[in-house]
């Protein structure tokens, strides 16, 4: 009796054990870890295939090749205290997670994914839809083609500057020694052209001075050699010039015009026409740009005329631009022309052909360009009535020396 009843407490006492031992058996068989048994990737810098197959649990971030990235993860397909299968699931995402998971047997292989940087997130789960207790997570980098890394950049951006410095550099040596060099024959010719109508000037006026004896007598003569010595002094000063303001190319106009009108029997009536938004002093002309164009204005036009002679001269202000029209009421271009026939060979003006070439030298040098025109004039009766010559001069322009 007292062993039966020792017994009877005995199994009571196991009973009871199991039933609290029961639950803790039921959960360790639930609860069961992954790892991976084999990794295979494209090593970046051999660029061959490398197997790992110790320390995987250690490995949270993988640099796969950026041409052949390629990256194979292996598992087992049983746990060795489980029999059950287990069915593993995956998700790879680069920004934000993602939500879908995907499942694969015992090998994952990841091949050709494109530069950036991914997460891999592996959990496995039984036939009973136990899962595992860890994730496995690993990084993989996939690098950007070289020609989209900021080092390719940089390189470019110092590629691109070295050029550029260089081409500065040539330039300065070549170029700017080749323009220096056009400078300094323009600026030669500009002052030949200048010295080349200086006598020219000079011849007309000494012939000047026989007619002025034999119309006006001596006392006139007197006048006009004075005249003419004042013309000369201006004229040489001038050459060493390269612009000149308004009011000073004015008053050389009329110096020139007075000595000229000794030479004629009848006066020359001068008049300056100048708009209101003009300041004479503070505006510049070409030097001795105006003289060739009120020249040719007496010698072709007014000196065949036997009528009152007029030359009128408007300064217009236009936007960049001084514009100059010089208006004589003499016998035009056609007629002069003709009668310039017979002595053609032994008289030749250089003023209009000396002026064009001072205007081409000028517009080298100046964005805005002087131009240059000539009207014929003609009364209601369809008669010629005298020429007008248009120049056009920017309001801003390079001198010749700078």
């Amino acid at each position: 009796m007292p062993n039966l009843l020792h017994n009877s407490v005995f199994s009571y006492q196991l009973l009871i054990l199991a039933f609290f031992l029961m639950p803790f058996t039921e959960i360790s068989s639930q609860n069961f870890t992954i790892e991976p048994i084999r990794i295979e990737y494209i090593n970046p810098d051999t660029h061959k295939l490398t197997t790992l197959t110790e320390g995987l649990c250690d490995i949270k971030a993988v640099e796969l090749s950026r041409v052949d990235n390629y990256f194979d993860i292996f598992f087992t397909k049983h746990q060795d205290d489980d029999p059950d299968d287990i069915n593993y699931f995956f998700k790879l995402y680069n920004e934000s997670p993602s939500s879908n998971w995907f499942s694969f047997e015992d090998e994952l292989r990841l091949v050709g994914l494109d530069n950036g940087s991914y997460i891999l997130q592996i959990i496995g789960k039984t036939n009973d839809g136990l899962q595992s207790e860890n994730t496995i997570e690993i990084h993989l980098e996939v690098p950007p083609p070289y020609w989209r890394t900021w080092g390719f950049f940089l390189l470019i951006g110092l590629v691109i500057v070295g050029i550029i410095s260089l081409w500065r550099v040539y330039e300065y040596k070549v170029f700017k020694v080749q323009k220096d060099k056009d400078l300094e024959i323009s600026n030669l010719e500009a002052r030949a052209y200048r010295a080349q109508m200086n006598p020219h000037f000079i011849f007309n006026a000494l012939n000047g001075m026989q007619a002025a004896m034999l119309l006006h007598g001596e006392e006139e003569f007197n006048k006009y050699i004075s005249s003419f010595s004042k013309l000369i002094r201006d004229t040489i000063e001038m050459s060493s010039q390269d612009k000149l303001s308004l009011s000073d190319e004015l008053q050389y106009i009329q110096n020139y015009i007075a000595l000229q009108a000794l030479r004629l029997e009848n006066p020359i009536h001068l008049t300056f026409h100048i708009d209101d938004k003009i300041i004479p002093e503070q505006v510049f002309l070409p030097c001795m740009m105006l003289q060739p164009i009120v020249e040719n204005a007496i010698v072709h036009g007014l000196i065949p005329k036997e009528v009152e002679n007029k030359i009128d001269i408007h300064f217009y202000h236009q936007i960049y631009f001084l514009k100059c029209r010089v208006i004589d009421n003499g016998i035009g271009r056609v007629e002069a022309k003709k009668q310039s026939e017979g002595y053609e060979t032994t008289h030749k003006s250089f003023a209009t052909k000396i002026m064009k070439e001072r205007i081409d030298i000028f517009n080298y040098y100046n964005k805005r360009k002087l131009s240059f025109s000539i009207e014929d004039l003609y009364d209601e009766d369809g008669k010629a009535n005298g020429t007008a010559v248009n120049l056009m001069v920017p309001l801003e322009f390079k001198s010749r020396t700078k």
